[in-house]
């Protein structure tokens, strides 16, 4: 994991997607963002996880896509992903930003409370847009899961320990200005809301959600601000 550009990240090909017309991206990055860049009916969450893909099949267009999942912080909340798959007490920070992972990583855990849980197939939305970070290259395509997931209190204050985090240097400097500054947000990593101009945002039912409850569709979202139009979309396999 490393700590670059006011996000804290992990590198490396930890898993694939591949689409219904067999397209395939590996990951190679996988970016956490306190506070949501994408917003469904409005509602900015506590955590945003964005992981990013490259296309691995010869001749596809669209040579990357990522992957978003929120969370809101809810009382007792546990997740496999951070109690068991990353060690919580020892992120990247200021003083020392790369930190190694030891142990397996499994992407699915990110979904799951505990190790009782099966990762189920989700539910999502899909839109052609950009990467967040500069250069914002318009090559992207979008999957946001539509469930919101749970996340402690707890995770989410030692997520911000490592990235607002600061040497005895830069806490000397701080204490030499007004009250007024110290208080405001000392890093940021999150991209304004964007207009949609005319993107068509889809959406994907899961067969197991059509099954439990008819599901609400959503004025979204996101690095856009709303869409009215909504289409059935084709199923995304994710490992």
């Amino acid at each position: 994991m490393i700590l670059e550009n006011n996000s804290l990240k992990l590198k490396g090909n930890l898993g694939r997607l591949t689409t219904l017309e067999e397209v395939s991206y590996e990951m190679y990055e996988m970016v956490f963002h306190l506070g949501s860049e994408h917003r469904i009916e409005g509602t900015k969450f506590d955590l945003e996880i964005q992981i990013y893909y490259q296309s691995v099949t010869p001749g596809h267009i669209k040579n990357s896509a990522a992957l978003s999942i929120l969370f809101k912080i809810f009382p007792g909340a546990t997740n496999l992903f951070f109690d068991n798959d990353i060690n919580l007490l020892d992120l990247p920070d200021r003083l020392e930003p790369v930190k190694s992972i030891v142990g397996d990583i499994d992407l699915s855990h990110l979904f799951m409370q505990n190790e009782r849980d099966a990762f189920v197939e989700f539910s999502y939305y899909e839109y052609e847009g950009s990467i967040t970070a500069p250069p914002c290259r318009e090559d992207t395509t979008w999957y946001i899961v539509s469930d919101i997931l749970p996340i402690s209190y707890t995770t989410i204050e030692t997520i911000k320990d490592s990235v607002y985090s600061l040497n005895d240097e830069c806490l000397s400097d701080l204490l030499l200005m007004s009250e007024n500054v110290v208080e405001t947000p000392l890093l940021e990593n999150i991209r304004n809301i964007q207009p949609i101009n005319q993107r068509k945002i889809f959406y994907y039912e899961s067969p197991i959600k059509k099954d439990k409850v008819k599901c609400k569709k959503k004025n979204i979202l996101c690095n856009f601000i709303k869409s009215e139009k909504y289409e059935n979309l084709r199923k995304l396999t994710f490992k």
